[in-house]
């Protein structure tokens, strides 16, 4: 297969956001199986020639730069905080609005958020450094913008079509439970115990009015140890009542094995109408297939973090992301890619470019919903 350009759409991602009426048959040959669907990306063994030059010569030499970039930088979490509040605290354009993540960002790194609010030269700087082509990743902050109001959309339609369940899985700084609060509807924040307590203590800072602000119920658990059921044993969750699951920058973090827990730990919890919302990463970049130069250079960041991208989800076969769902008792609803998501949150606000992406394209967007 001819490698696809850096930018370019991926085949099996349908354009647009909006919900699909058919689900298309995946095709034979066992390529329905989760094995084809969900893959490590074989190490890099499928990667083609282009592919295999480019990590060869420029990983060993963007590793140390990386690395020497990086040397004070924040956690993982508090770097989503710093991407989602950018282009607000710039009064540049942008799809969040995501106040909380303000209140969030002052208190965590106060010295990073004024230099934003100041629009300093060096917070400019480094913000071109971190989308500049080689050395950053093309897109990467109005790729957290756009998903940040992607999931906010999401969120928003399921709890109008009657969910009344809101389970945040690796919640992280994650505002949702707090921003979507409102009668009737109860939420649940899972993460591990450590960055659990740290954010109670910090929404009891940050937002210590608890009338006006509810809090979920917090569940400390390392969903590694034990499963999604186990955890919410206990904790009030119904799973006879409608819900809706959302598991932001997480399933590519996740080996294909554990991939396929969590959808059927989901699907097992899911009542008919819930639904799943979460980010993918596109498989041939994560195999090789097609150059992705920012992929490239995200890869190689997150490995030197000790947090390397462990799965990807097939984007070349048509209704790849159908024949998933079915696997587990879902239907999807809809699927996006970067393209798709720059158009739906941005318009003519911000142009779309290819070269250097917009929106970083290594990553897409699906919500499956329980039948």
């Amino acid at each position: 297969m001819a490698v696809a350009q850096a930018g370019s759409a991926a085949p099996a991602v349908k354009s647009g956001l909006e919900e699909k009426s058919t689900i298309p048959d995946i095709s034979p040959s066992g390529t329905g199986s989760f094995e084809a669907l969900c893959s490590d990306g074989g190490g890099g063994a499928r990667a083609s020639s282009v592919v295999r030059l480019y990590r060869a010569l420029l990983r060993p030499l963007l590793r140390p730069v990386l690395r020497a970039a990086m040397r004070n930088q924040v956690s993982t979490g508090q770097s989503m905080l710093l991407m989602r509040t950018f282009f607000t605290l710039y009064g540049m354009p942008h799809a969040n609005n995501d106040q909380i993540a303000l209140e969030f960002l002052s208190r965590l790194l106060p010295h990073e958020a004024e230099y934003l609010r100041a629009r300093t030269l060096y917070g400019s700087l480094r913000g071109q450094l971190m989308i500049a082509p080689v050395v950053g990743v093309p897109g990467i902050g109005r790729f957290v913008d756009v998903r940040t109001a992607w999931l906010d959309e999401a969120l928003g339609e399921a709890l109008g079509k009657g969910a009344v369940q809101g389970v945040i899985i690796a919640a992280g700084f994650d505002t949702r439970a707090y921003r979507f609060a409102r009668p009737g509807v109860c939420f649940f924040e899972i993460d591990l115990p450590g960055p659990s307590a740290e954010k109670r203590a910090l929404v009891d800072a940050a937002l210590p009015d608890a009338g006006a602000h509810p809090r979920p119920t917090y569940i400390a658990a390392d969903l590694s140890k034990v499963s999604l059921s186990a955890a919410l044993e206990g904790s009030g969750f119904d799973p006879s009542r409608p819900s809706v699951f959302l598991a932001e920058g997480l399933i590519y973090y996740l080996p294909p094995q554990a991939v396929r827990a969590l959808f059927q730990a989901v699907a097992a919890l899911a009542a008919p109408g819930s639904r799943f919302c979460f980010d993918w990463l596109r498989l041939s970049c994560l195999s090789g297939r097609a150059l992705n130069c920012g992929f490239e250079t995200l890869a190689t960041a997150v490995s030197n973090r000790g947090e390397p991208f462990l799965s990807a989800l097939d984007d070349e076969t048509p209704g790849a992301l159908d024949a998933l769902a079915r696997l587990f008792g879902f239907r999807c609803v809809s699927t996006a890619g970067a393209r798709d998501m720059a158009a739906h949150f941005y318009g003519d606000k911000v142009p779309w470019w290819d070269h250097p992406a917009t929106v970083a394209t290594c990553f897409c967007y699906a919500v499956f919903e329980k039948v």
